[in-house]
């Protein structure tokens, strides 16, 4: 199973720091990372989109004049690395959470919903 994390926005950029940083789903809610967070561009951070859409994958989303790539599921989980941390930026991220625990190549990887980064740290 993955190990869903929360926290406060400038806790997750300290958190990465020094990480592969990938966001799965590439939709409305990923664009919404082109705006500075905590005064910090987290475009620079990541690696790559990961998206569940065939037609999707192979293009790329412009954050911050930074061309992000879009990669299948498939290929994160053969190409990450032990480092590689995930922030869900899809409403579906149930399904997404899903999908990922059912994969043990996944077990133990840190994960973040991007919906709930927005809240206050319970």
């Amino acid at each position: 199973m993955i190990n869903l994390c929360n926290c406060k926005w400038s806790e997750f950029l300290t958190q990465i720091q020094g990480r592969q940083l990938f966001c799965f789903g590439s939709g409305e809610l990923a664009t919404w990372l082109s705006k500075d967070i905590c005064e910090q561009s987290i475009s620079r951070h990541i690696v790559a989109f990961v998206d569940n859409n065939k037609k999707k994958v192979g293009s790329s989303i412009e954050l911050d004049g930074i061309h992000i790539p879009i990669i299948s599921y498939t290929d994160f989980v053969t190409k990450r690395m032990k480092n590689s941390v995930m922030l869900i930026t899809s409403m579906y991220y149930d399904e997404i959470v899903r999908q990922m625990d059912n994969e043990t190549a996944l077990s133990g990887m840190d994960c973040y919903i991007e919906v709930f980064l927005e809240e206050e740290k319970i």
